[in-house]
């Protein structure tokens, strides 16, 4: 499918003055509006943002890309403006009991707050229950950050027409500062490099080799990378590391900078985080350490992606992170952002060293319940790719 938006059911679900439809290239504008005026919840309230082109990076969330809007009005026409609610559902191929399975991704839900109230929410999941009728897919993915308590009630208890949430666990999101004080002892076994373009097929089957026993984890091909239509666009060979034992692929990492068509913006600090920021900051200087920035600001920090160790390996993860700590597009930002399902063998080493972590919920979304026994994924570990989500 077009990276763009695929057509789809064309009738839309009316509502109190609100339309529900499908939306491409053309809401452009009000698409990135309403992500810069909808902050995430929690104690650091944030933005994810899409400059300067929304659709740039869809691509990273799915091969199948879908945006549902809302708009307000009696008719489209009278609506082309004024969007007030999106969500978005994506679909990719992934392994499930080693089984390569289309998997769905329902996330980029924003709402504006003159909308929140009466029925937006069951009569966008109304629509996406339509659209869940193509078939691609038998489940969805989601994520809601931990403290936005009003998301979590809202889809989470059983509510007349959503669909079933079942939550798998934690996510967190590390961040890690760009330069570190210690160096892992060096093993002269180990050779980490950047990767060579000839050597991506190499790459390509290590990751399927350890991410099939993996939950959730895609399958990939090489035509997920080095292009701007790939599934890692803008990520080129130079900033994937490669660590090498006898001639084969034993870890990876890589340092994905995504501000090109990705960004993060602080909008407040609630709780402590009003004052404790300033304290913090002082001594982050002082050590090398990323700093919080004001509210308005960008953070510059950069997606540490394929985060895949063989065997979980303490001193090829070590040497991967020290290395990626000194490429270029790494000593450009402030910090590194990691993502863990919170039974990835590498979140303690991803502990030691970070200095904040966001948790997420990670539930498994499905309308037909007798299709999908969700509580099949209990205690399995999940790979899900950070800047994907």
């Amino acid at each position: 499918m077009d990276r763009k938006t695929d057509p789809g059911p064309s009738k839309a679900i009316a509502s109190s003055g609100l339309h529900f439809d499908l939306v491409d290239d053309s809401a452009e504008l009000q698409l990135r509006a309403l992500l810069r005026e909808t902050p995430l919840g929690g104690a650091i309230e944030a933005t994810l943002r899409r400059e300067p082109r929304y659709f740039d990076g869809a691509v990273v969330e799915g091969p199948f890309h879908q945006v549902l809007a809302a708009r307000r009005g009696q008719s489209d026409s009278e609506a082309s403006d004024s969007i007030v609610a999106m969500a978005t559902r994506s679909v990719r191929v992934r392994y499930v009991n080693g089984i390569a399975t289309p998997i769905g991704y329902l996330g980029g839900l924003r709402i504006r707050e003159s909308a929140r109230k009466g029925q937006v929410i069951a009569r966008g999941f109304q629509k996406l229950r339509q659209l869940h009728e193509d078939g691609r897919t038998d489940f969805y993915l989601t994520t809601v950050t931990e403290g936005n308590t009003a998301a979590i009630d809202a889809l989470t208890k059983g509510r007349a027409g959503l669909p079933n949430y079942h939550e798998l666990g934690r996510y967190f999101t590390f961040i890690l500062p760009t330069h570190s004080w210690q160096v892992p002892r060096r093993d002269p076994t180990l050779q980490v490099r950047p990767l060579q373009e000839k050597e991506l097929p190499d790459l390509v089957a290590f990751l399927n080799r350890e991410g099939q026993p993996r939950l959730f984890f895609p399958v990939l091909d090489e035509h997920d990378f080095l292009a701007k239509t790939s599934t890692y666009r803008d990520l080129s060979h130079e900033q994937i590391l490669c660590a090498w034992r006898d001639g084969r692929i034993v870890g990876t990492l890589a340092a994905w900078d995504q501000s090109a068509f990705k960004q993060s913006h602080i909008e407040r600090y609630t709780g402590h985080w009003r004052w404790s920021r300033h304290l913090y900051n002082l001594l982050a200087r002082c050590l090398r350490l990323p700093c919080f920035p004001p509210p308005g600001d960008r953070l510059r920090n950069v997606m540490l992606a394929l985060p895949v160790i063989e065997n979980s390996d303490p001193a090829v993860w070590q040497q991967l992170l020290h290395h990626v700590r000194h490429l270029p597009v790494t000593k450009q930002n402030d910090s590194l952002a990691l993502g863990l399902f919170e039974r990835d063998p590498l979140v303690p080493f991803a502990q030691r060293s970070a200095v904040h972590c966001y948790e997420t919920r990670l539930y498994v979304v499905s309308w037909d319940p007798e299709q999908v026994q969700p509580e099949q994924f209990n205690g399995r570990n999940v790979y899900l790719e950070l800047g994907c989500l």
